[in-house]
């Protein structure tokens, strides 16, 4: 009797080691569900942050669409497009600056063209830009990173350079800095296109020698009322 009792002692101290050990397991597997569960949510979470920051840069796109159409329509209108038909002008008085749509701060054709060195990696905003200049008679030369620009610069000899600071492989700021050393970049001022507004950013481009900023998203006026302004300032 004594033996069967100590057996049921210890089948007993068996099945409560089971039971533990089963207790054990299911709270393992709740930890588990829940770091699934904290897993599944900041997937979603990083989902819905891509997807916002993709409807930003839709939102940015259409925008620099619009305000280039805005210009291309104020641009016919200034030449007297009634967008029915061109009037005709009179070859003479368009050679002397009297014909319809004649604007004084359009510049002349020129054997020295005013050009500009457009470095950005998005190609959407890069062909944006370029039409938008391009509508204004300036010369465009595009590069999507910071070394193709140094070697873009020698070739084409720009009269302003508009440098993005985030590009793939060399970045903005150490391209400004290399394009600083060329000497026939002597006098070409040089613009950072930046979504970056720290101060310690901007100290950054200034020491490479950029002279001034343009931050995205910005608007096709705002372009071109510098590229305006240099064009004038050259050509004075």
């Amino acid at each position: 009797m004594v033996a069967d009792h100590w057996r049921m002692v210890v089948d007993h101290g068996r099945m409560v080691a089971d039971h533990w050990r089963m207790v054990v397991d299911h709270w393992r597997m709740v930890a588990d569900h829940w770091r699934m569960v904290v897993d599944h949510w900041r997937m979603v979470v990083d989902h819905w942050r891509m997807v916002a920051d993709h409807w930003r840069v839709v939102a940015d796109h259409w925008r620099m669409v619009a305000d280039h159409w805005c210009m291309v329509v104020d641009h016919w209108r200034r030449e007297g497009w009634d967008f029915v038909r061109r009037p005709a002008i009179d070859p003479a008085l368009l050679s002397a600056g009297r014909a319809p749509g004649y604007h004084p701060r359009m510049a002349p054709p020129s054997d020295d063209p005013f050009r500009i060195l457009l470095v950005e990696d998005e190609p959407i905003i890069r062909e944006l830009v370029r039409t938008m200049l391009e509508e204004q008679g300036v010369e465009v030369s595009c590069v999507g990173d910071g070394s193709q620009a140094v070697k873009r610069a020698r070739e084409v000899r720009p009269s302003l350079v508009l440098l993005d600071i985030v590009l793939p492989g060399m970045d903005g700021i150490t391209a400004c800095r290399f394009l600083r050393a060329e000497p026939f970049m002597e006098g070409v001022p040089i613009y950072m296109l930046t979504a970056r507004v720290k101060a310690q950013d901007h100290e950054a481009s200034r020491r490479a020698g950029a002279d001034g900023h343009i931050e995205k998203p910005f608007k096709g006026t705002e372009l071109m009322e510098l590229v305006q302004r240099l064009r004038d300032a050259r050509a004075g």
